[in-house]
């Protein structure tokens, strides 16, 4: 009886829980309507933190940073909802979009957008579905001899280059996660981490920043999209993989 009792208490709690999730997203959404960017903008956020994350509602979260001008959240959330869905094509426009309308140009090399399309976890269910042919393949010339399998060989060439092909952009793709995107206007490359340094260049709102293993202080070495060096105050950026829970 207490089991049961326990069980209907839980099954409430959830049905509730839903029911506040849907309510609270059904408002933003009217919010973002009526064209009330900021109160959406909050209220998605707010609904993140309660229900968690996914790629449908980092998008509209994003959608609703964009409207209301703030480029550098717009862009964070757009690269969170592609990090869990990386061949959305929607999402993808959507992004590229606001980048051209702000002037945001990202100059990637053909390899590199390429490996953009899939996620880490894509590009290693690639190379290790292709190791297990290559491991299929050998272990089937084992059995039944290299002689009754001619194709053997160019086989086990192929699998064996399926399987190290997807291995750069697998790692290219978890670096990403390490991101960063400046989300203040006012943001600045400094020569040296304190307050009042020499600055080196500004930074737009909303490019990508690569945090590096370097830290004093309230600042962060970074190297920008054009290969510069600085230190970035880090109230000025958000790391894509520190999504809000």
């Amino acid at each position: 009886m207490k089991r049961i009792f326990l069980f209907l208490l839980i099954l409430c709690c959830l049905v509730s829980s839903v029911s506040a999730a849907e309510s609270l997203f059904t408002q933003a959404n009217n919010a973002y309507l009526k064209g009330r960017y900021k109160q959406a903008a909050n209220l998605y956020l707010e609904l993140v933190h309660k229900a968690g994350i996914s790629a449908e509602l980092l998008d509209s979260l994003a959608d609703s940073y964009a409207a209301s001008g703030q480029t550098g959240l717009a862009v964070l959330n757009y690269e969170r909802a592609l990090r869990l869905t990386p061949s959305n094509p929607i999402l993808r426009s959507e992004l590229q979009q606001l980048r051209r309308e702000m002037g945001l140009h990202r100059q990637h090399s053909l390899p590199k957008r390429l490996a953009e399309r899939l996620g880490a976890d894509q590009w290693l269910l690639i190379s290790g579905t292709a190791f297990v042919f290559l491991s299929l393949t050998i272990l089937a010339v084992g059995l039944v001899g290299r002689k009754r399998f001619p194709w053997a060989a160019r086989l086990s060439l192929l699998f064996l280059f399926a399987t190290l092909l997807p291995l750069p952009p697998a790692l290219f793709r978890y670096q990403s996660w390490q991101d960063g995107v400046v989300i203040n206007n006012k943001a600045e490359l400094l020569i040296s981490p304190f307050d009042g340094a020499q600055a080196l260049s500004p930074v737009k709102e909303g490019c990508i920043i690569r945090p590096l293993d370097k830290e004093y202080g309230t600042y962060t070495l970074v190297r920008d999209q054009s290969g510069q060096q600085g230190w970035l105050d880090k109230k000025n950026f958000q790391r894509i993989a520190d999504v809000p829970l």
